[in-house]
């Protein structure tokens, strides 16, 4: 007897071919039998009229952090068809932890993370992260990440140069064990601080290590807008010399002087790859989100917290700061400044005070307050401490429409998982937002294509040969969806998709009826191929 039948669904298996009409059987957390099945089972889903999908994954995210909160219902992946995810992304992971520069790096990922007191910070090691997650109950299966920001934060803390000979030893040191844990590659977050503090060669020599383990290198480049071309040459460089794959992380062109580009940027990518580069990349559907600490120039970020603090308190260094984000908003805007501000929105504080400015936009708390952009923005890192997060909806352009469909994008949530405040609409629909607005309305996506991109094409860019795809002996992580109904909700805060019937992890029914019921059935994954015995520092 199977534990579970999936029977006459429109089986969409994840390679891009043609739905076919199959039951599907479950025994022992993988797929038994995919055809006519006769034999009974435990649980017997009727999936007629229904599509029946690999789970899908998230191929970037930020959930290293919020997996580990107990109150947090952390649902919102099950309930729009995500049964992995892969985090450690931006530069931005968990581990390593010197306890020196601790503080450094709860401020760095403090706009990702639970609030203060939920996480017990005991870890030291990616390994003795990864036992960590391995304790707790997870929603999705994890595969982790080693973050050059974290790395270098903890070799160096938020020093603005180069590293000295021991320090670049360290950090490669520590990307080796994260590597050796079970991490699939080197994440970058170029754009932020301290990731922009480094040269491409720190970056190179760090990648190396990765690739010979095994591994990838994830980027989030230094720039999106005028300088984009530079930055993905930047990348290239990275995959050649390091000699590993390279994925481009949420690809798209900022700024209104820059629409239209997107194709450009997309033949650039498909040169390298015509050239021998193993390089992808992965978009966001709906929205993304950050720190907003971002939003300060990066020089601001050196040194500790507290001179951090200090600069933002400065009246002179204040107006330097103001400088230099007025004529950041001119590089990356065409029009006006308002247009910047009235795309980015407050998402979480963690003070009393702030807390009637989630979910309004920079310029309306400006409004509100009777200040500048600029100065709310100064206002509010220094009042929550580097806690605030912001994010951006991204409107529906022909450039976001172009990457999206593309062949060689991934879909992504770039959801960080805190369920208090104004949490993205990106957390809760991003992949039913695919099947519902560029399948189903404007058919701008064949439906086996766009579960190909959420599916197998994920699986085999991070290498998870069990993953994305309904065949015998695969891992049974299924989605079973609507396409009629399938929707991402637009509007509103915490709103969850419609047309997401029933979601199994590792055959176990998480999400049924459309319910989620508190069921736990998600894995940490650990790079086998990177796997070697522990190295202690």
């Amino acid at each position: 007897m199977y534990d579970l039948l999936i029977r006459d669904g429109r089986v969409v298996d994840g390679t891009g071919n043609p739905w076919f009409r199959a039951d599907i059987a479950v025994k022992d957390g993988s797929i038994a039998a995919v055809g006519r099945i006769e034999d009974k089972a435990e649980r017997v889903i009727d999936a007629e009229g229904l599509y029946v999908a690999p789970g899908f994954i998230d191929a970037h995210c930020h959930a290293d952090f919020t997996v580990l909160d107990p109150g947090n219902p952390r649902d919102f992946k099950l309930r729009q068809g995500i049964t992995t995810e892969c985090a450690g992304q931006c530069g931005e992971s968990a581990a390593p932890v010197n306890p020196d520069t601790l503080d450094l790096l709860k401020a760095y990922v403090a706009f990702e993370a639970p609030v203060d007191g939920v996480l017990s910070w005991g870890w030291r090691t990616f390994d003795d992260y990864l036992r960590e997650l391995e304790s707790f109950d997870l929603p999705t299966n994890f595969v982790p990440m080693v973050g050059h920001g974290t790395v270098r934060i903890d070799a160096m803390g938020f020093e603005n140069r180069p590293p000295t000979e021991a320090e670049l030893a360290r950090m490669k040191s520590t990307v080796r064990e994260a590597m050796e844990a079970g991490a699939f590659g080197l994440s970058v977050g170029l754009a932020y601080a301290p990731g922009d503090y480094a040269a491409s060669d720190e970056v190179i020599e760090l990648a190396k290590v990765s690739a010979a383990c095994g591994g990838m290198f994830g980027t989030h480049m230094r720039d999106y807008s005028d300088r984009i071309f530079e930055s993905l040459e930047e990348s290239f460089a990275v995959g050649r010399q390091a000699k590993l794959p390279v994925v481009i992380s949420h690809i798209g062109v900022h700024g209104e002087a820059n629409v239209g580009k997107i194709g450009a940027v997309l033949d650039t990518i498909e040169r390298a790859r015509g050239e021998g580069l193993e390089v992808t990349t992965d978009v966001y559907p709906l929205a993304a989100g950050t720190t907003l600490r971002l939003l300060l120039p990066h020089w601001v970020s050196e040194g500790s917290l507290e001179e951090l603090f200090r600069r933002l308190r400065d009246p002179d260094q204040r107006s330097r700061m103001k400088d230099a984000m007025v004529a950041e908003t001119a590089r990356i805007a065409a029009d006006t400044a308002v247009s910047r501000w009235d795309e980015i929105r407050l998402a979480r504080v963690l003070s009393e005070p702030n807390r009637d400015f989630q979910g309004l936009t920079i310029a309306e708390i400006s409004r509100r307050k009777g200040t500048d952009p600029e100065t709310t923005v100064m206002d509010l890192v220094l009042e929550e401490r580097c806690q605030a997060t912001m994010y951006r909806i991204f409107r529906q352009t022909e450039d976001l429409a172009a990457a999206v469909v593309h062949p060689l994008t991934m879909i992504e949530t770039d959801a960080m998982g805190f369920v208090e405040g104004n949490p993205s609409i990106g957390q809760y629909g991003s992949f039913p937002r695919v099947l519902g607005y560029y399948v189903r309305e404007t058919k701008l996506l064949r439906l086996e294509e766009a579960v190909r991109k959420m599916t197998s094409y994920a699986a085999r860019t991070m290498g998870l040969a069990r993953k994305g795809v309904l065949r015998e002996g695969a891992d049974a992580d299924i989605t079973v969806f609507d396409l009629d109904n399938v929707s991402a909700a637009l509007d509103g805060n915490q709103c969850y998709p419609r047309g997401i019937e029933y979601v199994a992890v590792n055959g176990q029914v998480v999400v049924d009826r459309g319910r989620h019921e508190g069921a736990m059935a998600g894995r940490v994954i650990r790079k086998e191929r990177a796997r070697r015995p522990i190295s202690k520092r």
